[in-house]
């Protein structure tokens, strides 16, 4: 998808642009990416719910850091740096960082070139949050939302759309 994305026909700064007069894989990123963040979230959502059943909330956010924030911010320090330095090679922050010292301008390029982590380190956090819910909200919203029938579902679903278009 990412890959489809750098050579789309409408050219945006960070993209390469189009190499064909006609873009037909164009179609395919209008199709899935106003849905492709959505999904991915929900289905987090999903395996969440599913790994709380069989686990205490300790294992479970135990199991979450050791496999989503450890190795992420491991790859954001390792690799992810590169990808930062060159966003500020291109975007000539270095001439107005030249008094910052040298660790903190190479934590400031990890952030900046966190690329693909955003989502592996937000879903922890988003973890985090679903912990401190569920001790407030004690399952109520999921036994209203398993009342929810396919109309339901359905009407909801340009309420969803237009969310993502806006």
């Amino acid at each position: 998808m990412y890959v489809l994305y750098m050579f789309n026909g409408a050219v945006t700064g960070g993209v390469i642009g189009p190499f064909t007069p006609v873009q037909y894989q164009d179609s395919y990123l209008y199709f899935i990416y106003p849905w492709f963040m959505l999904l991915l979230f929900v289905i987090s959502g999903m395996s969440a719910r599913f790994s709380l059943k069989g686990h205490s909330e300790k294992e479970f956010l135990k199991s979450r850091t050791t496999k989503l924030l450890v190795p992420s911010t491991i790859g954001l320090f390792v690799f992810w740096w590169i990808s930062g330095y060159y966003n500020m090679v291109v975007g000539g922050a270095f001439e107005n960082m030249s008094a910052v010292p040298k660790p903190i301008l190479f934590v400031i390029m990890a952030i900046s070139g966190i690329g693909p982590l955003w989502y592996i380190q937000l879903l922890w956090i988003f973890f985090l949050l679903l912990l401190f819910i569920r001790k407030i909200e004690k399952d109520r919203l999921y036994g209203l939302c398993e009342k929810a029938n396919l109309p339901v579902l359905l009407c909801l679903t340009p309420v969803i759309w237009g969310a993502l278009r806006s």
